[in-house]
């Protein structure tokens, strides 16, 4: 199973949002990227394991809770990194 231990999921969010900043450009282009391609670029399977699906969903969900990522408004399946989460990278690389 994907999510096991704690520390496993805090590498998970780290690189969903890693995955996430790349895509869409950093938080200055700000361009929108699907979750799939998210959790691909993190590791993940979201397309041929469920699993990873449910995680990424749940890890997609944490990052806009916390306000590092926010959804496109009527376009589900979308995020962007917000310049909270470009910081959060920077403090977590650093």
């Amino acid at each position: 199973m994907a999510s096991g231990s704690p520390e496993r999921l805090e590498e998970l969010r780290e690189k969903f949002l890693r995955s996430l900043s790349d895509l869409g450009g950093g938080a200055e282009e700000g361009r929108p990227a699907m979750v799939s391609e998210v959790a691909e670029g993190a590791g993940l399977d979201p397309e041929g394991n469920p699993d990873d699906r449910a995680l990424s969903e749940r890890l997609a969900a944490e990052l806009v809770d916390v306000g590092y990522a926010s959804a496109e408004a009527g376009s589900s399946g979308f995020l962007v990194i917000t310049p909270e989460g470009e910081q959060a990278l920077r403090r977590g690389a650093g």
